[in-house]
């Protein structure tokens, strides 16, 4: 096969030896191995050409890559060696940091991606990601996080950006149309994927299988009201609100009552509202 090795080498996590590494157990496998920086001009050509991707990264590399792909050219399988600060999708997806079970997982099924499992992302205001997204205290967070504190101390970056708005509390009012419904709220969490800032999931129907958004509104946002949100993806679903709106659907239109409101995909920021999310109906292969 044709594999192509897709990096950051930008991330503070990435390791050129790793790399080496990888490269020489595929290569030992019979397959040509080319590689890529994520923000390299050329990604966009070599990706045509290739049978199997193999993302080295976390989720941001990860949607860095799937936005390069071009809409009218074959779709190669996909796997990842997780290097990210939350590595959501790879935790879903069942990849670890072990070389050895990744080579031999490319071997078996990297070839034909009738034998792989779709994952449906989606797009947001032209851009895509793959996991999560929201409009909370968590984007207002990711929003003021500090890119060189992100690569001197991983997540606990998030935390020390969530802290500065803890005294600040951002309650913004959010004006939500899901698949045509319109809907109040203060917070809103869009979810692909099961996992939702680490080993947690915020609704049991999220699932990178399903062509549907799980969105959960909350009518208030308050300090409370968050914490209650994360009890209850972290220890009991008993802590859920009645209050709370949880929705399937495949079209999302949120605007808020400031020009200001932050959004974060994936762990990164993408912007401000408004926003227009769909579900991407061409799914992305990993093996």
């Amino acid at each position: 096969m044709k594999i192509l090795l897709a990096y950051n080498g930008c991330a503070g996590s990435f390791c050129p030896n790793l790399l080496a590494m990888l490269r020489q157990k595929l290569e030992q496998s019979g397959h040509e191995i080319f590689t890529c920086d994520s923000h390299d001009g050329i990604l966009c050509e070599q990706m045509g050409r290739m049978d199997h991707i193999c993302i080295i990264g976390g989720d941001g590399t990860l949607r860095d890559v799937v936005a390069r792909l071009s809409p009218d050219e074959h779709l190669p399988s996909f796997s990842i060696f997780p290097l990210g600060t939350i590595n959501l999708i790879a935790r879903e997806a069942g990849f670890n940091q072990n070389i050895d079970a990744l080579v031999k997982r490319i071997n078996a099924h990297g070839h034909d991606i009738h034998k792989c499992k779709k994952h449906y992302g989606c797009t947001m205001n032209g851009e895509n990601f793959l996991a999560c997204a929201s409009i909370s205290p968590d984007s207002y967070a990711v929003a003021q996080l500090s890119p060189s504190l992100k690569r001197k101390i991983g997540r606990m970056a998030y935390c020390a950006a969530f802290l500065q708005n803890f005294w600040v509390w951002p309650r913004p009012n959010l004006s939500i149309l899901a698949d045509g419904k319109h809907f109040k709220g203060e917070a809103a969490f869009l979810l692909k994927g099961k996992f939702y800032a680490g080993p947690w999931n915020l609704s049991p129907k999220a699932n990178v299988q399903h062509e549907k958004i799980e969105l959960i509104i909350l009518p208030t946002a308050r300090r409370r009201d968050y914490l209650r949100l994360m009890l209850s993806a972290m220890i009991s679903r008993k802590f859920v609100s009645p209050k709370w709106a949880f929705i399937s659907c495949t079209n999302i239109a949120i605007s808020g009552d400031k020009a200001d409101i932050p959004v974060q995909a994936d762990g990164d920021f993408t912007g401000h509202l408004p926003i227009n999310a769909q579900i991407d109906n061409r799914p992305i292969y990993f093996i």
